[in-house]
Protein backbone atom coordinates (compact mmCIF):
# COMPACT_ATOMS: atom_id res chain seq x y z
CA UNK A 1 0.00 0.00 0.00
CA UNK A 2 2.71 2.49 0.84
CA UNK A 3 5.10 0.81 -2.04
CA UNK A 4 7.85 -0.20 0.40
CA UNK A 5 8.96 -3.66 0.23
CA UNK A 6 10.30 -4.71 3.72
CA UNK A 7 13.47 -7.07 3.51
CA UNK A 8 13.04 -10.53 4.75
CA UNK A 9 14.02 -10.72 8.70
CA UNK A 10 13.50 -14.51 9.36
CA UNK A 11 12.89 -15.57 13.08
CA UNK A 12 13.81 -11.74 14.14
CA UNK A 13 12.15 -8.94 15.61
CA UNK A 14 12.32 -5.06 14.84
CA UNK A 15 12.62 -4.88 18.15
CA UNK A 16 13.37 -7.36 20.63
CA UNK A 17 16.47 -9.45 21.24
CA UNK A 18 17.18 -12.46 21.24
CA UNK A 19 14.17 -13.33 19.21
CA UNK A 20 15.00 -16.81 17.59
CA UNK A 21 13.87 -20.53 17.46
CA UNK A 22 17.12 -22.57 18.86
CA UNK A 23 17.91 -26.44 18.64
CA UNK A 24 17.85 -27.73 21.81
CA UNK A 25 19.40 -31.26 22.69
CA UNK A 26 17.70 -34.65 21.17
CA UNK A 27 16.24 -35.24 17.70
CA UNK A 28 14.35 -32.31 15.99
CA UNK A 29 14.21 -30.22 19.39
CA UNK A 30 13.83 -26.29 19.43
CA UNK A 31 12.92 -23.54 21.79
CA UNK A 32 11.87 -20.20 20.80
CA UNK A 33 13.12 -17.50 22.35
CA UNK A 34 11.66 -14.07 23.00
CA UNK A 35 13.14 -11.55 24.94
CA UNK A 36 11.33 -8.05 24.86
CA UNK A 37 12.65 -6.40 27.97
CA UNK A 38 15.49 -6.10 30.28
CA UNK A 39 13.98 -7.83 32.89
CA UNK A 40 12.88 -10.89 30.86
CA UNK A 41 16.26 -10.36 30.20
CA UNK A 42 17.95 -10.93 33.46
CA UNK A 43 15.49 -13.96 33.91
CA UNK A 44 16.97 -15.70 30.59
CA UNK A 45 20.57 -15.02 32.21
CA UNK A 46 19.81 -16.72 35.35
CA UNK A 47 17.75 -19.82 33.94
CA UNK A 48 20.97 -20.18 31.14
CA UNK A 49 23.05 -20.06 34.52
CA UNK A 50 24.49 -16.26 34.41
CA UNK A 51 27.37 -17.25 31.94
CA UNK A 52 30.14 -15.11 31.77
CA UNK A 53 29.30 -13.38 28.42
CA UNK A 54 26.19 -12.47 29.27
CA UNK A 55 27.74 -9.13 31.79
CA UNK A 56 29.01 -7.66 28.37
CA UNK A 57 28.14 -4.20 27.89
CA UNK A 58 27.00 -5.59 24.23
CA UNK A 59 23.94 -7.29 25.88
CA UNK A 60 23.40 -4.90 28.84
CA UNK A 61 19.97 -3.00 27.62
CA UNK A 62 17.52 -4.35 24.74
CA UNK A 63 19.16 -1.67 22.40
CA UNK A 64 22.37 -3.14 22.61
CA UNK A 65 21.35 -6.69 21.93
CA UNK A 66 19.57 -5.78 18.84
CA UNK A 67 22.64 -4.58 17.54
CA UNK A 68 24.51 -7.55 18.82
CA UNK A 69 21.72 -10.40 18.14
CA UNK A 70 24.07 -11.78 15.81
CA UNK A 71 26.28 -12.57 18.60
CA UNK A 72 23.41 -13.29 20.95
CA UNK A 73 22.20 -16.08 18.69
CA UNK A 74 25.78 -17.83 18.26
CA UNK A 75 25.60 -18.17 22.29
CA UNK A 76 22.29 -19.02 23.03
CA UNK A 77 22.67 -21.86 20.26
CA UNK A 78 25.83 -22.75 21.96
CA UNK A 79 23.66 -23.22 25.13
CA UNK A 80 20.41 -24.42 24.00
CA UNK A 81 22.16 -27.54 21.91
CA UNK A 82 23.11 -28.58 25.18
CA UNK A 83 19.98 -28.18 27.30
CA UNK A 84 17.27 -30.76 27.23
CA UNK A 85 14.10 -28.52 27.49
CA UNK A 86 10.63 -30.30 28.93
CA UNK A 87 7.83 -28.63 28.21
CA UNK A 88 4.53 -29.74 30.04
Amino acid sequence: MNGRTRPRMGNRDEIMAPHACYPCKGEDKWVAIAVGTDEKWKSLCKVMGDPAWTEDEKFSTSTTRWYNQDETQQTDATWTKRTTLIMK
